[in-house]
C-alpha cells in the first residue's frame, strides 16, 4: 500500500467514526427533548358514589355511619347511583334498606325507602 492510500483510508475511518458519534449524540438529545415535551394526559375527574360502609341487612334503618363516599371509575357509573354533590350522607339518615347491601355496594334510591 502506498502512503497516500493509507492516509486516505485512516481519514475515512476517522470521519465515519466521528459522524457515528455525532449522530448517536444527536439522537439521544432528541429523545430527551421529546420526552420532556410530551404533555401528561389530564387525569379524569374523580367521581364519588355513595356506598355501604359495612354490611346492611334488609329493613335496617340507615345512620350516617352506615354510608360513605367512594371514588368510582367514570365509565362504570350507573345513572341510578347517588353521586357526591347531589345529596349529603345525612340526607339518608332514617331511610330503610329495601335490599341487603354488602360493604362497598353502591346505594341507589330504588334500594332504600324513606
Amino acid at each position: 500500500m502506498r502512503a497516500r492510500t493509507l492516509i486516505l483510508f485512516l481519514v475515512a475511518i476517522l470521519l465515519a467514526g466521528g459522524t457515528a458519534m455525532l449522530v448517536r449524540s444527536w439522537l439521544a438529545q432528541q429523545r430527551t427533548v421529546e420526552a420532556q415535551a410530551a404533555p401528561m394526559p389530564p387525569s379524569p375527574p374523580q367521581k364519588f358514589v355513595l356506598v355501604a360502609h359495612s354490611a346492611i341487612p334488609r329493613g335496617q334503618i340507615l345512620k350516617p355511619t352506615d354510608l360513605e363516599w367512594q371514588v368510582w371509575h367514570d365509565g362504570g357509573i350507573n345513572h341510578a347511583y347517588i353521586q357526591k354533590g347531589t345529596k349529603t350522607i345525612e340526607d339518608f339518615a332514617g331511610w330503610v334498606a329495601r335490599d341487603p347491601f354488602a360493604p362497598g355496594d353502591p346505594i341507589t334510591e330504588g334500594k332504600i325507602v324513606q
